[in-house]
């Protein structure tokens, strides 16, 4: 069976049937303070209680971190799940029934399909984590964690397990719970033999990770070799429910506590994101035994702005650095680069210096552009010939970024490291492939001149000109700001380009310096006006902490209030009902 459209009416009764502060008392721990309840956001690295839940309107709210909604809106973002996924749990929770209908029998053999590797990539999880715990054959294994430092809660948490060297430990257990041999195959678990007379185990002798997805489900195992097999790591291949170029190992354990924190790390194997988790860096995530996607930057869009590639050392790791850095900066993300030093890897080195020396190194990382510039410096020399080949490579990544702002700004900044002129390096863009270029030579030529180009400020946009001179009057406040979308709703065409502006300086930098902006905006002289007329005019503030709430408050009510207007205009152009409930629900969450 599968659900329909699910009607407003019969949404908004399910909501109405349940109290959004039990709801969420249930994952985060609430106190009565007046009319509300409050605690400490899961969203972000909260400090002081800052997540309130209104009981009368049924909604919860972060003054820090500004995400809010529903108990819907709560459950997707805090678990993982679909929006159906969290009106179903709400639905049982209240005692209330979705309509249904019936699937197409094509639909339901994929259904079907899907379930069942999910059940038996559960089963052999389960198996080996067993093996692992009670089996006197992983004792080696056994000790091979304790070598490597892996406590038994690391182990719980991750469910790591062991495949003892046997051809058919997992085929007979399959057999032995009635699980058909061919769900077995199917889900790469096992392996048919040559000559056809039946199958083996495809992990053997070795050190089993699960694989989840988002919402905990077990979608294929990873492999380590504990003696000397080849391949070292080796994976289930892929299936209908598993794709290497779209799974992240250790997603379902850490996506709250990238949340949280705001950024995240991105490593290459198992034991470095565990050895990382254990010692307390839990923001992290590693790839599959492949190359960041496309698809993998989804993901990490759909999490936070900020990463770090964390790559060991050696030529393999730096080439995955530099072909991973691109793909941000296309999607309009922060990256950053640290590469380990030699002999290191994230798990030899965190054990080594501990969590305070990871932060204080991971934070003090070049970002991606500087990365790939003192890479080029190094490469191709610093000789005429070498800084030119530096700049193609650099060029091919400019292109990439599609706001024009932030484009300038690289450009600029490039311009300074490099010692050439930015009009050149403008002009050399303009003039490069079609291939090479997504955008058009024409669109890039407007891009410089729309940064270029400028008015005074309006006298009516003060609020927002003194929501500026407060950020860099107080630029440590400046993190708390970078979620409340200002590029959305701020109405000054220049403010808005200082805001980037700002933004873009803080990525590059990891802080933010008046004087040092002033001199990145030497070729964007409006921008450049404004910042000097905001610093000019920026009164001392007495009380810091009170009057960043009151702007972020501020900032909250602007971003609904854009939100609201684009979803209305969005109503009046709706062209069907299914579409109308759809932004009606919205909207509602924006009330």
């Amino acid at each position: 069976m599968a659900f329909h459209h699910i009607p407003n009416d019969i949404l908004q009764d399910i909501l109405n049937s349940v109290n959004i502060r039990e709801v969420i008392e249930g994952y985060v721990p609430l106190k009565k303070s007046g009319q509300n309840w409050t605690g400490l956001c899961p969203f972000h690295a909260d400090t002081d209680p800052s997540f309130s839940v209104n009981e009368a309107k049924q909604i919860f709210y972060c003054f820090g971190c500004g995400q809010g909604g529903n108990a819907i809106s709560f459950l997707t973002k805090f678990k993982g799940i679909k929006f159906i996924e969290a009106v179903q749990e709400l639905a049982k929770l209240a005692g209330k029934e979705l309509p249904v209908q019936p699937l197409s029998p094509q639909a339901q053999l994929r259904k079907k399909e899907h379930q069942e590797l999910i059940e038996v990539n559960e089963t052999a999880a389960a198996f080996y984590h067993d093996q692992l715990l009670h089996s006197g054959r992983a004792a080696a294994a056994r000790q091979y964690l304790k070598h490597r430092g892996l406590s038994s809660e690391t182990i719980q948490q991750f469910r790591i397990g062991y495949a003892p060297d046997t051809w058919d430990g997992l085929l007979t257990h399959l057999k032995t719970n009635g699980i058909d041999s061919r769900l077995g195959l199917a889900a790469g678990l096992l392996v048919q033999r040559e000559d056809g007379s039946g199958m083996y185990d495809r992990f053997r002798n070795r050190i089993i990770f699960p694989i989840q997805d988002r919402a905990g489900q077990v979608i294929a195992l990873g492999g380590r070799a504990l003696g000397d097999a080849m391949p070292k790591y080796l994976n289930s291949p892929e299936s209908p429910i598993y794709k290497k170029s779209n799974s992240l190992y250790g997603l379902y354990a850490n996506k709250n506590a990238i949340l949280q924190h705001g950024y995240g790390y991105i490593v290459e194997g198992y034991m470095d994101l565990l050895a990382l988790w254990q010692a307390g860096v839990k923001p992290v995530l590693a790839t599959l035994g492949t190359a960041l996607t496309d698809e993998h930057i989804k993901i990490l869009k759909g999490l936070v702005k900020d990463w770090t590639l964390v790559f060991d050392g050696d030529n393999a790791g730096i080439n995955a650095t530099i072909r991973g850095i691109p793909l941000f900066y296309a999607a309009g993300l922060r990256v950053k680069a640290f590469i380990l030093p030699e002999k290191h890897d994230p798990d030899t080195f965190i054990r080594k210096h501990g969590p305070e020396i990871w932060e204080m190194q991971t934070a003090g990382a070049l970002s991606g552009l500087d990365f790939l510039l003192e890479h080029g410096i190094r490469t191709h020399g610093d000789s005429p010939e070498g800084k030119a080949q530096t700049l193609d490579d650099l060029l091919d990544l400019i292109q990439l970024i599609q706001d024009p702002v932030r484009k300038a700004l690289v450009i600029t900044h490039v311009a300074q490291a490099m010692g050439v002129k930015e009009d050149s390096l403008w002009r050399k863009l303009e003039n490069m492939p079609a291939k090479r270029n997504q955008a058009s030579a024409e669109k890039v030529e407007a891009d410089r001149k729309k940064t270029a180009a400028g008015s005074a400020i309006p006298q009516g946009n003060r609020a927002e000109q003194e929501l500026l001179a407060f950020i860099l009057d107080q630029p440590r406040v400046l993190p708390l700001f970078l979620n409340a979308s200002l590029e959305i709703w701020m109405t000054d065409p220049v403010l808005k380009g200082l805001w980037l502006a700002l933004t873009h300086h803080y990525s590059v930098y990891g802080k933010l310096t008046p004087e040092s902006l002033v001199e990145d905006l030497q070729s964007m002289p409006n921008l450049r006006e404004a910042l000097l007329h905001i610093l000019k005019k920026t009164p001392p503030c007495e009380d810091i902490d009170a009057m960043t709430e009151g702007m972020l408050r501020y900032c909250e009510g602007q971003k609904k209030k854009a939100l609201r207007q684009g979803i209305q205009e969005q109503i009046l152009a709706a062209q069907t009902d299914e579409e109308l409930a759809e932004l009606l629900k919205k909207l509602q969450t924006l009330t």
